[in-house]
């Protein structure tokens, strides 16, 4: 059996991860750690959301409030650091920020056999898999990408981050489709993904039984992104659009290029 520790161990967390952890430890008293964690990521998920997407406002704004409620003013000021030490993560390094912390942790689900792939392997399986020569970036058209288990996130910001590197925009030139049985790492990588300005759709689903989608969190430059191509529809609009596609399983923009899988 492999151990995760071997990959990601709490002495190689950089000095934001370890004020993050300080942070939550403040907060834990008699919460545990996996608790505060995922109301740090949940909360977060909902305050970006709820900017633009004024769908899922209501029951967002209602999730939100559910967890600020137990917790002081006090400690409520220590998610706005956690918070502020994300950003400022991902603006020095972006990586698996979050996904290294929940594995260094040890909060993992290890009943379900949960393990997320570490960093320098998924950007290897992109570096191996991305195609400068694709005809869709030679057309101008954006590259899709698929991840039915996106955890954290860590594969699509490998790709992103390899795409920025050969010198192109991935904002404008990728598009992603992400899932996950698991609600709470599925607000991990919608987090970070939103922060790192990826264009993309996150569903909560079990991918394997094809079930309708439970949930699903559209990021900034997703509505941005669609904005711009349809500007006589508002991003009100344009997210009813989506969800009426997705409520009668139509086939959305998404799958009009070749997608690209790192799997």
């Amino acid at each position: 059996m492999v151990d995760h520790k071997e990959f990601f161990t709490p002495e190689m967390m950089n000095s934001y991860q370890k004020k993050m952890v300080k942070a939550m430890k403040d907060l834990c008293g008699k919460r545990s750690m996996y608790d505060v964690f995922f109301d740090f990521t949940k909360m977060s998920a909902c305050s970006i959301s709820n900017v633009f997407d004024k769908v899922h406002f209501e029951e967002r704004e209602k999730l939100y409030k559910s967890i600020q409620e137990k917790y002081t003013e006090e400690e409520q000021e220590k998610f706005h650091e956690l918070f502020a030490l994300l950003v400022e993560a991902l603006e020095e390094t972006s990586t698996d920020i979050l996904g290294e912390l929940y594995m260094a942790l040890e909060i993992a689900n290890k009943d379900a056999g949960q393990f997320f792939t570490p960093y320098n392997v998924a950007r290897l399986m992109a570096e191996m898999n991305f195609n400068e020569k694709d005809e869709q970036l030679k057309n101008g058209q954006p590259v899709v990408f698929y991840d039915p288990c996106i955890g954290g996130g860590v594969t699509l910001i490998a790709l992103a981050n390899i795409m920025r590197e050969k010198g192109y925009n991935y904002q404008r030139s990728l598009r992603a489709l992400c899932g996950d049985i698991d609600g709470n790492v599925l607000s991990m990588a919608y987090v970070q993904c939103s922060l790192l300005g990826i264009d993309a759709i996150f569903e909560r689903k079990n991918a394997l039984s094809n079930e309708p989608a439970t949930d699903v969190w559209f990021t900034p430059f997703y509505a941005l992104n669609r904005a711009k191509e349809k500007e006589a529809q508002n991003t009100l609009e344009i997210l009813k659009e989506v969800m009426e596609l997705l409520e009668n399983k139509t086939s959305s923009s998404f799958t009009e290029p070749e997608q690209l899988s790192l799997f």
